[in-house]
């Protein structure tokens, strides 16, 4: 998926989890700063990253529809 993680929603997506940045970033394998940075909008995750990414947020969206 190509399509631009929107910081919002991946904040959202954390906090439905009930994951401190420090574990999400963990969960993706990057640092704790790489992932304040996608969440913060000041950058966004790499393509090999990007799919994880989505799929933290789809897990928290289906949760969310429970």
């Amino acid at each position: 998926m190509t399509e631009k993680i929107d910081p919002a929603r991946l904040r959202k997506a954390r906090a439905m989890l009930r994951k401190s940045q420090e574990t999400a970033a963990r969960l993706l394998g990057v640092t704790y700063a790489t992932y304040s940075r996608w969440e913060n909008g000041h950058t966004q995750p790499l393509p090999d990253r990007r799919e994880k990414v989505w799929r933290l947020i789809h897990l928290a969206e289906r949760r969310g529809e429970d």
